[in-house]
């Protein structure tokens, strides 16, 4: 699994017709939609494992629409879908195990 420096949030993958890709989703997202409890590794893990299912569904719906790849997620793509909106600290990238 990747780190980066560059973007802050959570690399995770999933699986597509038998196939693992790689995913992305922001920390803003993760904390404005899936009310992780702060910025640490273990917080953005546990809130991403508590929703994957969301997560991935989205990540997914991208991946079909052609988004560029890796899939990366940010707050835009939870707008709307009746998804928790609230504050928007910062965090590092890390990897989901």
């Amino acid at each position: 699994m990747c780190m980066s420096n560059a973007s802050k949030g959570l690399w995770f993958s999933l699986e597509i017709k038998a196939e693992e890709y790689v995913a992305f989703i922001s920390t803003e997202a993760l904390l404005v939609h899936f009310q992780a409890a702060g910025t640490d590794k273990h917080q953005l893990r546990r809130a991403y494992r508590k929703h994957q299912e969301a997560i991935d569904a989205v990540a997914k719906e991208r991946f079909h629409n052609d988004a560029p790849r890796p899939v990366k997620l940010d707050v835009s793509d939870f707008r709307d879908r009746g998804f928790f909106s609230g504050s928007s600290p910062q965090g590092e990238a890390i990897a989901a195990p």
